[in-house]
């Protein structure tokens, strides 16, 4: 069985969260209607889903579908 690829993994999060599917690494979390409580439920579904951490001021400055695909498939130490 092949693991899904990250981005459709973060997408189905996103969609679960926001209501509505990424179109695009530019699409906005924030401008497409994600409110404070719709980021820590997304935030939490990230960690819980691929073990990683994305601190809330870490998305806030940059909360595309395209930087939280590269927070969650960055090399983490340990």
């Amino acid at each position: 069985m092949t693991e899904e690829p990250i981005d459709e993994r973060v997408g189905a999060l996103w969609t679960r969260v926001l209501g509505m599917a990424p179109a695009g690494p530019h699409d906005d979390f924030l401008e497409l209607g994600g409110a404070s409580m719709l980021v820590i439920r997304f935030l939490a579904a990230v960690e819980t889903d691929f073990g990683v951490r994305i601190r809330v001021e870490d998305f806030l400055r940059d909360s595309t579908f395209g930087a939280t695909v590269r927070a969650v498939s960055a090399p983490r130490a340990g």
